[in-house]
């Protein structure tokens, strides 16, 4: 998902594109499981090909879907743990 102001953007494996009126923030509260990569992104980690994030510097992901994402150097930590958990 990706935050526009006061809409996000849903992106669905087919390639669909969907907008819903709720800002991310209320997006994260409504579907449990995804996480906060960055102020404009959440995922589903289920759908992470891979993550590169250096200790304490910002990074990036890539989705299943080949799709580039950047990851904030605080969101980072949380992230690994998180993907680690699902890809286990």
């Amino acid at each position: 998902m990706e935050g526009d102001i006061n809409y996000s953007w849903v992106y669905l494996t087919d390639g669909t594109r969907l907008v819903q009126g709720k800002c991310l923030k209320m997006m994260q509260q409504a579907v449990p499981g995804f996480i906060r990569i960055h102020k404009s992104h959440l995922v589903n980690p289920q759908f992470i090909h891979r993550c590169m994030v250096p200790r304490g510097r910002e990074g990036e992901i890539i989705m299943r879907s080949g799709l580039t994402l950047p990851v904030a150097k605080r969101r980072g930590k949380e992230l690994l743990e998180t993907w680690e958990g699902v890809a286990a």
